[in-house]
């Protein structure tokens, strides 16, 4: 019966507030990075990438240094964490905007009057605004969705670019928000799903592939059948020789001091495409062995499949 590893749901002393602070400050970070950087060009959903990509980072370390096995509210914390990020993107670009309406109401002598009557801050609101309603922000949201958005520019058109405007813009900003949110979260999770050795303390850091074998279709549902009936020796007598095309891979891992009280990890791999420049390597089934089933895999005597 296959026995799926399991998060214990622990963390080290305050490793939550501390990860809330670093997601937190990737993301305000980031986001003022971008947001400057995108005044001037436009990657589209590369910039949201990268964002995520830095808040997942910042929160993989802090998952792994304070050893957090809680992955559904460190998953949480990476997604606000990449959601003030984008957020952030667009307060400042909001902000810019701003600024740049403040200067040409400088340079107007014909607002001059109104200025020092109403006060700059809120002629900028009434600028922004203009015959609409609502708070300034969200018309600077409307007026830059009806600009639109190109590839090389941000917020003005190009004759030589693709230019998305008004609906197409939400729908790209939502996209964003998703990409930014979504690569955070799948990092933070990975990370904090990984193996941990409640014994020792400490991750599952002795990882190995301890056989390889022939990984045809057919070859990895029946290495599969054996995985899932925990039958070792059946799966070491079976695997056959890899045809360097694909291959199935027998890999364990374990906790570093492979102290007696831990239960090692057994991965079957289905790796395909191995003749190309882009193999594909997929987990096709896990669990968790018994000291004496890890030995079986482990010993010196085990049988090698082939060679990837």
């Amino acid at each position: 019966m296959i026995r799926p590893y399991v998060p214990s749901g622990k963390s080290a002393r305050l490793a939550l507030p501390m990860l809330l602070g670093a997601v937190l400050g990737a993301g305000l970070l980031g986001g003022v990075v971008e947001g400057v950087v995108s005044r001037w060009f436009n990657l589209l959903l590369i910039f949201p990438l990268c964002l995520g990509l830095a808040v997942g980072g910042a929160a993989m370390w802090v998952v792994r240094q304070r050893k957090v096995r809680s992955p559904l509210p460190a998953a949480g914390l990476a997604a606000l964490g990449a959601l003030l990020a984008q957020v952030v993107v667009h307060e400042v670009g909001y902000l810019s905007t701003r600024a740049e309406i403040a200067e040409n109401l400088e340079r107007a002598p014909e607002m001059s009057e109104l200025v020092a009557t109403r006060g700059m801050s809120a002629v900028v609101d009434m600028v922004l605004v203009g015959e609409q309603s609502g708070p300034p922000f969200i018309a600077y949201l409307d007026r830059s969705a009806a600009n639109g958005i190109t590839i090389t520019n941000h917020g003005s058109s190009s004759s030589s670019s693709p230019t998305l405007t008004g609906a197409g813009v939400v729908v790209l900003w939502a996209l964003e928000f998703l990409v930014a949110i979504a690569t955070a979260v799948v990092i933070t999770w990975k990370q904090a799903r990984a193996p941990f050795c409640e014994a020792c303390d400490g991750w599952y850091d002795d990882g190995r592939d301890v056989a390889v074998g022939a990984g045809g279709k057919e070859a990895v549902k029946q290495a599969r059948a054996r995985v899932e009936v925990l039958d070792v020796a059946g799966l070491l007598g079976q695997l056959g020789t890899a045809d360097g095309k694909s291959a199935v891979v027998v890999s364990v891992k374990r906790c570093a001091r492979n102290c007696a009280a831990h239960e090692p990890l057994l991965e079957l791999k289905s790796c395909q495409a191995l003749n190309t420049n882009k193999p594909k390597v997929k987990v096709v089934v896990a669990t968790l062995l018994t000291p004496m089933q890890a030995q079986q895999l482990l010993a010196p005597a085990a049988p090698q499949a082939g060679a990837r």
